[in-house]
């Protein structure tokens, strides 16, 4: 997790669609984290899983922020210099896969050049989909972040670590029933991811 926070903060270049090759690796590993099966049988290493992973997320939301800055630096420059941008796509439909080589020289994929605007909202489409979904990414940010909160209220439902928990944190919601527990330092963790993720400038 460490290497994966180490990379991201490393990052020199936002520009897509590069970036999203170490923005997936980070959300495997922020997946990897959350389905971790030896840390809930422990206060330390729950509590370490929970602070780690939420420090994880919040670094992948916050570069996909930079990422979607740099599409408009980028797109402004292409349309300041009246330059086009070279893409390559296909049909991707089930009924013509068979018909892809996956080489360079695939007949079913075709090259065009596309205007600053155009390839602005190609590129912004194609970054929400690493964290709305609907892509070819099994794990898009929103999906982790949901699967975390999910996670947590089932933490907190389970009977045996309540009596633990009230003695780390002073009783703090760890010994009451769960309809009347306080809002959640876990959850208002993730919550704070979702609202990076609602800021996004999909536009």
């Amino acid at each position: 997790m460490y290497l994966t926070l180490s990379s991201l903060q490393a990052l020199t270049s936002f520009s897509w669609p590069a970036v999203i090759i170490p923005l997936r690796s980070g959300m495997t590993t922020a997946m990897a984290i959350l389905h971790c099966e030896d840390c809930p049988k422990e206060a330390y290493s729950a509590i370490q899983n929970v602070v780690t992973l939420t420090a994880l997320l919040t670094a992948l939301a916050e570069r996909f922020c930079r990422a979607l800055q740099a599409i408009d630096a980028d797109a402004k420059k292409l349309e300041q210099s009246g330059q086009k941008k070279d893409m390559r796509i296909g049909d991707n439909s089930l009924e013509n896969l068979h018909l892809h080589t996956g080489g360079v020289d695939c007949h079913m994929s075709f090259n065009i050049e596309l205007g600053a605007e155009d390839w602005r909202k190609l590129a912004k489409k194609a970054v929400r989909t690493e964290v709305w979904g609907n892509g070819s990414n099994p794990t898009p940010l929103i999906r982790v972040v949901e699967q975390m909160e999910l996670r947590q209220e089932r933490w907190h439902a389970h009977n045996s670590g309540q009596m633990e928990r009230g003695h780390i944190f002073g009783n703090c919601g760890g010994l009451v029933p769960s309809e009347q527990q306080p809002d959640r330092t876990c959850l208002r963790m993730v919550n704070l991811v979702r609202k990076m993720i609602d800021t996004m400038d999909w536009t």
